[in-house]
Formats: structure tokens, sequence, C-alpha cells
């Protein structure tokens, strides 16, 4: 008995899941800004409609690049890439890297504890009560081979549990809260300033990092 009940609750736990992300993507289907879809990628990996949303991410960036000008490029040290090639090797800030060892290398990137010079500042912005806060200039731009859906899913997880962590931050450093304790407008708040620090490129093979060839070892010739 105990073991249906635990079944039965799973079932629906998960129907409830895939409700809300339903509802989100008919919400989120009737937009042509393309950055309200970053959100939508990090927090839906596993969704059904996750290419549905990539495309139209890709198909309303062009759009707004076609019509307006485009910004400047000043990202310098706030900027970081994380690329994916066609082996799906992953290579952050021109390193060689595995996945597990990602989500670190984020957080130390975004947070520039030591303040380091080739690690992104800090922005001030003025918060829903006036008041200034400081934010991290940190830009993650993620360029993939289109052979590698699955292993930009699983970046872009580790990149939204960093983002995650991030807003935890946020939420005990400017309002000496839990995330989870905070009211639905400062969480939207935080929300909106983390999750849009993001940028997704499909790239052309000859665009992505080729690992090196081993070295040579003179000595056997």
């Amino acid at each position: 008995m105990k073991n249906t009940l635990y079944y039965i609750l799973i079932f629906y736990s998960i129907l409830s899941c895939i409700s809300k992300q339903d509802k989100t993507w008919e919400e989120l289907n009737k937009s042509n800004d393309h950055t309200k879809f970053i959100p939508y990628l990090l927090n839906n990996t596993n969704s059904s409609n996750f290419e549905k949303a990539l495309d139209k991410y890709y198909f309303y960036k062009n759009e707004y690049i076609k019509n307006n000008m485009p910004p400047p490029i000043d990202c310098f040290s706030s900027c970081v890439t994380i690329e994916i090639n066609r082996n799906g090797e992953i290579f952050f800030r021109d390193e060689n890297v595995q996945i597990d060892t990602l989500k670190g290398r984020l957080m130390e990137f975004i947070n520039n504890e030591k303040k380091l010079p080739d690690l992104p500042s800090k922005d001030i912005i003025t918060d829903n009560q006036n008041i200034e806060r400081k934010i991290s200039r940190a830009i993650f731009e993620i360029t993939y081979h289109e052979s590698q859906i699955e292993k930009l899913k699983s970046i872009l997880q580790v990149i939204n549990n960093s983002l995650n962590e991030y807003s935890r931050y946020l939420s005990n450093s400017w309002f000496n809260k839990e995330f989870e304790n905070l009211n639905s407008k400062n969480q939207k708040l935080i929300d909106s300033i983390t999750k849009s620090k993001v940028r997704i490129r499909k790239a052309k093979d000859f665009e992505l990092k080729v690992p090196p060839p081993p070295e040579i070892n003179l000595d056997s010739f």
C-alpha cells in the first residue's frame, strides 16, 4: 500500500511538472523577444519544447540584429566563452576542461572574490527599493557544434545551477534572506539579472577549437 501511494505521488508530481512546463511554453510562445527564451532554455533542458525554443531564440535574435544597431563589444574581461566542438569536447577560456570541473570555474569567474583584473568587475544597479546594489558583469557565451545538442543541454544545466547559486548569494547579500524566502517581486528581480547572463551561438566546424595534437617524443626517433 505504501509503495502504491509513493508511486501515485511521483506520477502526479511528474504530471504537475509537465503541466507547469507546458504553461510556461504557451506564454513564452507569444513573445518575440529573444532574451525571454534564455531563462526557459536554462530551466527546461528536459522539455520536449527545448529545440523549438532554441530555434525561436535564434530567429528572434537574428531579427533583432537586422532591425537594430548591434551593441558595442565591450565585454573584455567580463565575457567568457564556453565552446563545444564536433567531438563534444569543452573549452573554457580556451582550455580543454571536463564538465564536472566547470561549475567551480564558473563560480570563480562570476564572483571574482580576489578582484583579479582578468575576471569580471562589478556593476551598480538600483533595486526595487531604490537601493544601489553590486552585481557581477559576467556574461557566459556558449558556442556549440550543431551535432552537440545533448552536450549543450548538459552545459546549460551546469550554468543554471551556478546562476541559481549566485542568485542565493545575492539574496543573502542584498536582503539578508534565503532566496526561497524572498517575495516574488525580489525573486523576479534577481532572476531577471542572473538568467540574462547567457548567450548561445551555433558555429561551423572551422570556428571551433580543436584539441592540440599530442606532443611528439623526439627521443623515440
